[in-house]
């Protein structure tokens, strides 16, 4: 088996342990009492996610793709670079990029804070290639490097 297999394989299990966990959280949901079960907020309108966060692409491109990241997440970076393979191809997709650091990824927000102060300066979109770049890196390597090879001053 090669390894692109096995990693397909392992991307079709964690999706399919996603959707059980899925399924398992609804039907203890539903069969709660009804005081007890948890409020969920709907949001009627999904364009009011995309007027806050960071715009990667063309601001004026027709399809708009919100997405709620964590720069430690491996499951962002894969999804970072299908829309960057997007971009290659010549569609023409805008990116609204989102904060939402995992609690288990130990330096997720530092490297948020790394993006802010990259955004305060003009470059967000270097600082936070650099950190889909070298994902392993966070925590391990100084800050300083992060933002030199950002252009951050």
């Amino acid at each position: 088996m090669t390894r692109k297999h096995l990693a397909d394989l392992l991307t079709v299990i964690l999706a399919v342990a996603a959707v059980a966990s899925a399924l398992v959280t609804v039907r203890r949901e539903l069969t709660k009492a009804p005081e007890r079960r948890s409020r969920v907020s709907w949001e009627p309108s999904w364009k009011s996610f995309a007027t806050h966060g960071h715009i990667l692409g063309n601001p004026a491109a027709d399809v708009t793709i919100v997405e709620f990241a964590d720069y430690q997440c491996p499951f962002c970076q894969r999804f970072t670079k299908y829309v960057d393979s997007l971009r290659i191809l010549g569609r023409d997709v805008r990116v609204i990029y989102r904060h939402m650091p995992g609690q288990g990824h130990q330096h997720a927000v530092a490297a948020v804070r790394a993006s802010e102060c990259a955004a305060a300066q003009i470059r967000f979109v270097e600082m936070h290639s650099v950190l889909n770049s070298y994902p392993d890196s966070i925590g391990v390597t100084e800050w300083e490097w992060f933002g030199s090879a950002a252009g951050v001053q």
